[in-house]
């Protein structure tokens, strides 16, 4: 009960918006309230993009555009897709039965989807916003918890159009077919920390 108020609190802080009931426990209520939400917060930048990385997470890892975030025992994945936002594509979701939680998002004409598959007695958790994706696994107890983290990153992201239209322009990247479906769900057989090391996105860090 403590936590689930703390949370809230949290919530409620972070926002800086008028009071809503946040249910920790309704996964779809959660993202609606969060997403529907205008976050002009950040105090993350890089090239080409800020955010806002709320407070107990960190940056341990990060490549041009993929970050790897920390926080309480999980690991984050952060990836950009600058392609899709540059060239304005959307992408189709198909919402999946066999799925723990399944869903196409689109708040404020911005478009996406929420997948959280159980591995192993863990659950995956793909959440692609505002052209750009989180992924963490994480244990079930922790399932909204990491919802709300990656609702607020995504829901703040903005990019900066000079930086990447300049990049673009400067033709310097080589954007592939393999970095392309990052951005589509995940939906084999296996690990993802084995998915990760496969595509050899992140060398392996000791904590």
């Amino acid at each position: 009960m403590k936590k689930s108020l703390l949370l809230l609190i949290f919530v409620l802080i972070i926002t800086g918006c008028d009071i809503k009931e946040v249910n920790t426990n309704d996964i779809n209520n959660n993202v609606s309230i969060l997403l529907n939400e205008k976050i002009n917060l950040s105090n993350r930048v890089a090239s080409g993009y800020k955010y806002y990385l709320p407070r107990g997470m960190r940056v341990i890892d990060k490549t041009e555009y993929n970050e790897k975030l920390f926080s309480q025992g999980y690991t984050y994945y952060l990836y950009i897709d600058v392609v899709s936002y540059h060239f304005k594509k959307e992408r189709d979701y198909e919402e999946i039965k066999e799925a723990y939680f399944s869903k196409k998002l689109n708040f404020n004409e911005r478009k996406g989807y929420l997948e959280i598959t159980e591995k192993k007695d863990l659950y995956f958790i793909e959440m692609m916003f505002n052209y750009a994706k989180i992924e963490v696994l994480v244990n079930k107890e922790d399932i909204n918890k990491a919802v709300i983290n990656a609702s607020y990153i995504l829901n703040s992201l903005t990019f900066n159009n000079k930086i990447i239209e300049s990049k673009f322009a400067a033709d310097k990247y080589d954007f592939n077919e393999e970095n392309f479906n990052l951005f589509e769900p995940k939906r084999k057989e296996g690990n993802f920390l084995d998915y990760v090391e496969e595509l050899d996105i992140y060398e392996e860090i000791e904590e």
